[in-house]
């Protein structure tokens, strides 16, 4: 509730004052430089993954958090639909902890979730493969996290791996 809370206040705040300048200046055409005509192709192919991934880990490191990572908002391999987009610093991210960890891992969950609706045949990740990680072998004389030796009766020495809740 205290993030509702937050908003409102924001809104309160800083909404009416947009709304009273909006007002205020003549209605004018909107206006724009075109760069580069992108075609209507987005170019999310299994070759082009890594490109795309280090494109969004720069927005990223630069406070931007698209929040809408999808096939359809890319051409040319370029991310080109900011709707959605927060940057830092943000009244949501300020006023609650939680939201803004998620918000700052989001992109990275979307482009995984985005390669997997594709179907794309690739070994690029922008987040770890748990289950994969909780298969390897420890290097260490220690089991790694989750995963544990357990000896059954009756029965030879056997390996048994199970995996905990990786967010508590």
């Amino acid at each position: 509730m205290a993030t509702c809370n937050v908003f409102v206040e924001f809104w309160r705040e800083f909404g009416a004052t947009e709304l009273k300048y909006k007002r205020s200046i003549p209605k004018q055409p909107v206006r724009a430089i075109v760069k580069e005509l992108a075609s209507t192709e987005s170019g999310v192919e299994a070759p082009s993954l890594r490109r795309i991934l280090r494109d969004i880990s720069k927005l990223n490191r630069l406070d931007i958090y698209n929040r809408n990572i999808r096939k359809d908002n890319f051409r040319n391999e370029k991310l080109v639909e900011f709707g959605s987009s927060w940057t830092e610093p943000h009244c949501m991210l300020e006023a609650d902890k939680d939201e803004a960890a998620e918000t700052r891992v989001q992109d990275l969950v979307m482009f995984d979730e985005m390669v997997a609706m594709e179907s794309l045949k690739t070994h690029v990740r922008a987040t770890p493969n748990w289950l994969y990680c909780n298969k390897l072998r420890s290097r260490s004389s220690r089991p790694a996290a989750g995963v544990y030796k357990a000896r059954y009766e009756g029965a030879a020495l056997k390996d048994f791996q199970f995996v905990y809740r990786l967010l508590l």
